[in-house]
């Protein structure tokens, strides 16, 4: 009996640590920040609502890792979600002009850093 709670304990143990360790794709670089500025500012231009499901499907990235960069610049302030609440995946991503001027920066501050991204 307590063989079987030892090796559960150390089951729970190694689980508990495994969710604790980030994953590459928990954090966004900003050369994908800047990427997915220029696909909003691009999807936009042509007239589309972009949803968060269609991220990763304009933007050529994981969908885990679109939802990732997307959210870092929603708590960044740079844009906006309207949150839809009986799919969460249809929430359109909102880029208006203050947006807009505000993605206009992050991509700008890119190229000043020399940064070599296309979109």
């Amino acid at each position: 009996m307590t063989r079987l709670r030892n090796a559960k304990n150390r089951v729970c143990r190694t689980l508990l640590a495994w969710q604790r360790r980030p994953t590459p794709e928990q954090y966004a670089t900003t050369d994908d920040m800047e990427r997915m500025a220029k696909v909003l500012i691009r999807h936009r231009s042509e007239g589309y609502e972009t949803t968060l499901r269609q991220l990763h499907k304009i933007s050529d990235m994981s969908q885990p890792k679109a939802l990732t960069v997307i959210a870092q610049l929603e708590n960044s302030g740079i844009i906006a979600i309207d949150h839809n609440i009986g799919d969460a995946f249809e929430s359109v991503v909102i880029v208006d002009a203050d947006a807009q001027s505000r993605l206009d920066a992050v991509i700008t501050q890119g190229q000043t850093k020399g940064g070599k991204v296309a979109a």
